[in-house]
């Protein structure tokens, strides 16, 4: 846990909150000394939790407000996208797949503990003749979190509709079909409804920052919902596939979304965004293929040291960002693996 922010403060002791031996060595033996305890040092790592323990130079027991072995990480975590719906034949037009489902989420880590991710893949688009329905996106996981992906468009070729999902956005509906309903608008998981197709219009589908649309009229696609922004990187993830149109195709949802075809196949979602596929469009086009997830790990850290994490975290790409502490360290997941705390 974290030291405390005022009041009493120990060099050694038993109390939690209070001991800085036990803390940051796990031990209350009183034979700790402060000059072991440096920041940067083998006990006190530079996660920004302890921006005012010195690296050299004096040092007392008041720089240990508010510093702790464990480091707070905001983790970004989406299921892969679900598949845009099969175009049928002739006018008949797929809906487009809904994302995946998009969570922030803030967890204490601690130093050296593994954790296991999950990257869901995007769900098939769709290509029998028929329902023609789009596959749905796979679940991805930070530890024990897991996000579930992106429901599958509904075919055209009548009114079949979007699959229906927990935690995460329905798929658009195909034909005269029914959107698929989504998770919860407001998170913490967020997901949205796909929208309803129409005669010779497939429906969008729905993304993490809004609601598929519907198809405006026949032969017009509806656009996939918008995606959402992390507000770490500034980055748009999640959004939904356009549907089919024969006229005019629905847009894919920013973040990533397919767009519909129009007398061609539907686009896929972008990878590693979450996002839907597009609707197909006549003559029997396929609809596009959601794109899979992402798991990002993020946290703050005093000093930079370019590519390698300055506290010893492993696993994923590293990044980082800023001029001056604090610098955000980013860890991306594109495929299943370990971060190493």
């Amino acid at each position: 846990m974290t030291l405390n922010s005022s009041g009493i403060l120990s060099l050694a002791g038993v109390v939690s909150g209070q001991s800085i031996e036990l803390e940051f060595l796990g031990t209350s033996t009183g034979l700790i000394a402060l000059s072991n305890l440096y920041r940067g040092g083998s006990n006190v790592k530079q996660n920004y939790e302890n921006i005012n323990v010195p690296t050299s130079g004096p040092i007392s027991v008041s720089n240990f407000y508010n510093a702790s072995k464990d480091y707070t990480a905001t983790i970004l975590v989406i299921g892969g996208g679900g598949g845009g719906g099969f175009g049928g034949s002739f006018d008949a037009d797929g809906g487009g797949g809904g994302a995946g489902g998009f969570m922030s989420l803030m967890q204490s880590l601690s130093p050296g503990s593994s954790y296991s991710i999950i990257v869901g893949g995007g769900g098939a688009g769709g290509v029998s003749a028929g329902a023609g329905t789009g596959g749905n996106g796979s679940f991805s996981k930070f530890d024990t979190t897991q996000v579930n992906g992106g429901g599958g468009a509904g075919g055209g070729g009548g009114g079949f509709p979007g699959t229906n999902v927990t935690l995460a956005s329905g798929g658009g509906a195909g034909g005269t079909g029914i959107g698929g309903t989504g998770s919860n608008s407001a998170g913490p998981v967020y997901g949205n409804n796909g929208g309803n197709g129409l005669s010779s219009a497939g429906g969008g589908g729905g993304g993490a920052g809004g609601s598929g649309a519907a198809a405006p009229i026949a032969k017009v696609g509806g656009a996939g919902g918008s995606g959402r922004t992390w507000s770490v990187n500034g980055t748009i993830y999640a959004g939904g596939g356009g549907g089919g149109g024969t006229t005019t195709i629905g847009a894919g949802g920013s973040g990533g979304g397919g767009n519909g075809g129009k007398n061609t196949a539907g686009v896929a979602g972008t990878a590693n965004t979450g996002s839907g596929g597009g609707g197909g469009e006549g003559a029997f086009n396929n609809g596009g293929a959601g794109g899979s997830g992402i798991v990002i790990v993020s946290y703050q850290t005093c000093i930079q040291t370019g590519s390698v994490s300055p506290i010893g975290a492993t696993g994923g790409t590293i990044t980082f960002t800023g001029s001056t502490a604090p610098f955000t360290y980013f860890h991306r997941f594109t495929s299943s693996n370990t971060f190493v705390a």
